[in-house]
């Protein structure tokens, strides 16, 4: 699942609760204000919408396109992405070259 500035890689886990991983590289935003801002609103946002999101490992990584976006287009891009997952069926899609458990689910 992704839009301009984020993809989201999504496995189930045995854990009965989601869990959150950030993959925000330096390459993407070089910037070190913008890269912990991210991480915050990211964070923030799924700390407000876990328990619409069930057992899921989520990853979030950083796409070329972050770099440069104001706050507002951020909040807009973390609520895009947390709207698409509170509305998709988490269904596994097989993408070869990715090891199996880190490939992305579409909704």
């Amino acid at each position: 699942m992704n839009n301009r500035c984020f993809t989201v890689l999504i496995k189930d886990n045995d854990k009965g609760y989601p869990r959150l991983g950030l993959a925000i590289s330096r390459k993407n935003t070089k910037n070190a204000v913008q890269r912990n801002t991210v991480k915050r609103l990211v964070r923030e946002a799924f700390r407000r919408h876990k328990n619409a999101l069930g057992a899921h490992d989520l990853v979030f990584m950083a796409r070329p396109a972050l770099s440069g976006k104001t706050r507002h287009e951020l909040v807009q891009a973390v609520n895009e992405i947390y709207k698409k997952l509170s509305d998709a069926k988490f269904t596994d899609v097989s993408h070869p070259g990715i090891p199996p458990g880190n490939q992305p689910v579409s909704g």
